[in-house]
């Protein structure tokens, strides 16, 4: 059973499970007011991932004094940065490796004011939140729209529908 969410945590912790060649997000897991999260290749972990490196309960990540700690709970042991750790504080961006030749993933944590006020209904993890500027979407609408590219797009689509009829 997953950690109750605690409204005393305004942070939203996000974990990206990285291409082992290229570096990018395979995948993305997004958590909101949660006290603990649990990574590992079991099913009843919040993050599972079921690959040989990885342990049945490999990681617990836990909020402590307004900050994420990471505690090495699996037997093939755990890396921050490169390094070998038991325990960890986490700050933005570290990468975590799952073991020695296990897969990586990348750490963000941002508070919720940070993320367009988004909330959390019930006790399923959030998908991430999507901020649009309007006004520099009209802006860039307006410049496709007017560029000679699309006038012609919409003169061939006229001529199309024309010869329909």
């Amino acid at each position: 059973m997953p950690p109750a969410i605690d409204p005393s945590i305004e942070e939203v912790l996000t974990l990206h499970l990285l291409d082992p060649n290229q570096g990018f997000p395979i995948q993305t897991w997004t958590f909101m007011g949660r006290p603990e999260v649990r990574i590992g290749r079991a099913t009843d972990n919040e993050v599972v991932i079921p690959h040989p490196y990885v342990s049945r309960y490999h990681v617990q990540l836990r909020w402590r004094e307004r900050g994420w700690e990471l505690v090495n709970t699996g037997s093939h042991g755990t890396l921050v940065q490169g390094e070998r750790v038991t325990t960890a504080r986490l700050t933005e961006g570290d990468e975590i490796r799952l073991g020695p030749q296990g897969p990586t993933l990348r750490f963000h944590c941002a508070s919720l004011s940070d993320t367009c006020g988004g909330t959390l209904a019930g006790g399923m993890s959030a998908q991430p939140t999507i901020c649009i500027d309007t006004g520099k979407k009209e802006q860039e609408v307006q410049v496709v729209a007017e560029s000679d590219y699309f006038q012609k797009l919409q003169e061939r689509v006229q001529a199309l529908r024309a010869r329909r009829i």
